[in-house]
């Protein structure tokens, strides 16, 4: 019987360290949530850092740019064309000039809504 109980003891003890090693877990667990949580912040943060850099190197020109004449990095500065989009247009007018603003559809990644944003800040003389 005395063997008994110090079996039934030390099992008792046993539960009892292991569920507190279970308890002191717990926070810790949170706490790798909450740093992973923080980094992802970061991170966002650092994307939305590097988007505002972006839009500042493409400042908005209040001249009008003749897409016949204009240079990739001066194509890039009106919205939504970026260095892709101003060497297509440059390529297509390499082969025929424009001469109105729907001819601008022709070019990749231009649809109605980039080219209704660009009606006010284009030119073609």
């Amino acid at each position: 019987m005395k063997h008994f109980i110090s079996v039934f003891f030390l099992l008792g003890i046993g539960f009892i360290l292991i569920a507190g090693n279970a308890q002191a877990k717990a926070p810790q667990e949170k706490t790798f949530k909450q740093q992973t949580l923080k980094v992802e912040k970061e991170k966002a943060g650092k994307k939305a850092q590097s988007a505002k850099a972006t839009a500042k190197q493409a400042k908005p020109t209040t001249k009008k740019v003749n897409v016949n004449t204009a240079d990739t990095k001066t194509l890039q500065t009106l919205p939504g064309i970026g260095p892709k989009i101003a060497k297509r247009i440059i390529k297509h007018r390499e082969k025929q000039k424009f001469s109105s603003a729907e001819e601008l559809l022709q070019v990749k990644g231009i649809g109605e809504k980039k080219l209704k944003k660009l009606l006010p800040l284009i030119s073609f003389r």
